[in-house]
């Protein structure tokens, strides 16, 4: 069996436990997302235990929010770029 690869590319960020996990990635950068026009979503999607099942009603809800105010679209989708810029890693060469 060959050794395993040093991790190359864009990486999702690690967890609590240290692993590489889509599901919570997912849910911080959603969270951000809120953060910025709607506190009491944020906190729902931090504390939602059943993220696969139930992630679509907050996309609604993100869709709904963001066509309520330009203000709100370009204010949510800034704090989701900056949570994907500030957490997400990039490795080349080590």
């Amino acid at each position: 069996m060959p050794p395993p690869r040093n991790p190359a590319g864009v990486l999702f960020p690690k967890n609590e436990k240290g692993d590489r996990s889509t599901t919570d990635a997912q849910k911080k950068v959603w969270a951000a997302t809120f953060n910025a026009i709607d506190s009491a979503t944020a906190k729902s999607v931090e504390s939602e235990r059943n993220w696969r099942i139930n992630n679509t009603k907050y996309v609604i809800k993100h869709v709904e929010e963001s066509l309520a105010s330009p203000m709100n679209a370009t204010e949510s989708a800034k704090a989701g770029l900056d949570a994907l810029h500030n957490s997400f890693e990039f490795i080349r060469d080590g």
